[in-house]
C-alpha cells in the first residue's frame, strides 16, 4: 500500500521527529512495563538488496536499543535475529522468534 519510491519528507514532520527524539533521551518516565522489538541489524542503502529482507532499512536497531532504556524504568528489548523493518513481515524464522517474545513477554505481566 505505500509507493515503492516511499513518501515526500516534509519540514514540520522532521521537527516533530526531533522533538520526540529529544524527549525521549531526556527520558519518558513510562511507569508500566514495555517491549521494545527490533531487528538484530540495520542496514543503510539507496537501492534495493537482497539483505534488506533480514535487516532494518528504516531504523537504526543500535539507537533503539540504546534509547530504550530512556522509556521508563521497566523495558523490555529484544533484539530479533534475521528480522526487518516492519518484524512481522520479516521472513519466517524471524516472525515466529517475534510473536514468541510478544506471548512471553505478555505471559510475564498479564493482571
Amino acid at each position: 500500500m505505500k509507493p515503492l519510491a516511499g513518501f515526500p519528507v516534509h519540514a514540520v514532520w522532521l521537527a516533530a521527529v526531533r522533538r520526540a527524539q529529544r524527549r525521549l533521551h531526556a527520558g519518558l518516565a513510562v511507569d508500566v512495563p514495555v517491549l521494545v522489538l527490533t531487528a538484530e541489524k540495520g542496514l543503510r542503502v539507496r537501492d534495493f538488496v537482497p539483505a534488506a529482507h533480514e535487516a532494518d532499512v528504516v531504523l537504526d536497531p543500535e539507537h533503539m536499543a540504546k534509547w530504550a532504556t530512556r522509556i521508563g524504568g521497566h523495558v523490555t528489548c529484544i533484539r530479533v535475529p534475521g528480522g526487518m523493518h516492519d518484524l512481522v513481515l520479516s521472513g519466517e524464522t524471524a516472525r515466529k522468534r517475534v510473536f514468541a517474545e510478544m506471548d512471553r513477554w505478555m505471559r510475564c505481566y498479564q493482571q
